[in-house]
């Protein structure tokens, strides 16, 4: 839990390896960790996510971060959960078409367990 709290919070062990990257010279090689396949693939983010959630903005949306993925921004409000799919190379329907889904189920779900609850309250 630790280690996700400092990572949504940018201190992730990924951050100070891409900035210390970034801080090579034009022409300096590049250690070889940059260069290894399997620590290129834990930097491939096929699905990137971040949420804004403002009673102030209507929407919003912000591009994949790799050429072959998805953006998937999305707010939550009271009544509702609002996103916004941007993909480069894929269809959106089909990701688009399982939120709402999943979201659906998430409600009525939250709905069951309310209407539970009232009922045991009323029996008190």
């Amino acid at each position: 839990m630790q280690y996700s709290t400092w990572a949504a919070d940018g201190q992730g062990v990924d951050r100070h390896l891409f900035g210390l990257k970034k801080m090579l010279a034009p022409g300096e090689e590049v250690p070889e960790i940059y260069t290894d396949k399997t620590f290129g693939q834990t930097n491939h983010w096929e699905l990137s996510t971040s949420q804004l959630s403002s009673k102030f903005l209507d929407g919003w949306g912000y591009g994949e971060v790799v050429p072959d993925g998805y953006g998937l921004s999305y707010s939550i409000g009271d009544n509702y959960v609002r996103w916004t799919i941007t993909s480069l190379k894929r269809g959106t329907k089909e990701l688009s078409h399982y939120l709402a889904e999943a979201a659906t189920e998430t409600r009525q779900m939250m709905e069951r367990g309310a209407t539970a609850e009232s009922m045991e309250t009323a029996k008190l």
